[in-house]
């Protein structure tokens, strides 16, 4: 509901850019103060709303519940401007919500890609998610949430590696600045990014003018992978 009434001014502009902005500055003002509640500030939940909303898939009106939007409040696209235009927009305002949560973002990317195959296998998801069912198997959403999860990924290895490099500069001879968990988790996202790298090369349906932006996507996924898998 606060996203909604956050962008709805915009909205009734027809300025789609806008009201990703407005959306986006309410989602990372109230955020911080409610996260880790998933009751309060559902991450993947607000992730999708935001996503949707700069697909211009999303139409939020004033009063809008809080609930699930119903499916006439959806249409295949509506104006926008030339504002938001940078993939990392929605990622990083999910990353700010989250007070640079990296588990909690790409948990929730990784919810959003997996919604639909899981429903389809019979796995409990999150009625709210699946009340977007119809727009999480379409290719072109599903390579802006694949762009995100990337944003959130790189984020996730530039933090990993400032830490590696800062234990290194203190290391008293223990096992090092890769040792451990570290090691583990960058082991664990590089097997995450060579997963997505399949998925981005799996959206055959999208526009010819995307299907080279897949590849390239899926190559920067292996580019990613490799960085982690070799530090």
């Amino acid at each position: 509901a606060h996203l909604a009434a956050a962008a709805a001014d915009a909205v009734a502009d027809g300025d789609a850019d806008a009201a990703t902005r407005d959306a986006c500055a309410a989602a990372a003002s109230l955020g911080p103060k409610l996260f880790p509640s998933d009751a309060a500030f559902p991450v993947a939940h607000v992730a999708l709303r935001l996503e949707l909303l700069a697909a211009g898939l999303w139409r939020p009106e004033h009063g809008e519940p809080s609930d699930d939007v119903p499916s006439e409040t959806f249409s295949t696209g509506w104006t926008r401007g030339a504002g938001v235009s940078d993939d990392s927009f929605v990622a990083e305002t999910v990353l700010r919500a989250t007070r640079d949560s990296f588990e909690a973002a790409h948990a929730a990317y990784d919810r959003l890609l997996a919604t639909h195959s899981l429903h389809r296998k019979g796995v409990h998801c999150d009625t709210r998610l699946l009340a977007h069912a119809r727009h999480l198997q379409t290719p072109a959403l599903r390579l802006r949430l694949l762009r995100s999860a990337l944003r959130v990924l790189r984020r996730w290895e530039e933090s990993l590696r400032f830490d590696a490099e800062r234990d290194a500069r203190f290391d008293k001879g223990g096992f090092g600045a890769f040792g451990g968990g570290k090691e583990r988790a960058r082991a664990a996202l590089a097997e995450v990014c060579a997963g997505y790298a399949g998925e981005a090369r799996r959206l055959l349906q999208v526009p010819a003018s995307e299907q080279g932006a897949a590849e390239a996507l899926a190559a920067e996924f292996e580019v990613l992978g490799r960085s982690l898998a070799d530090a």
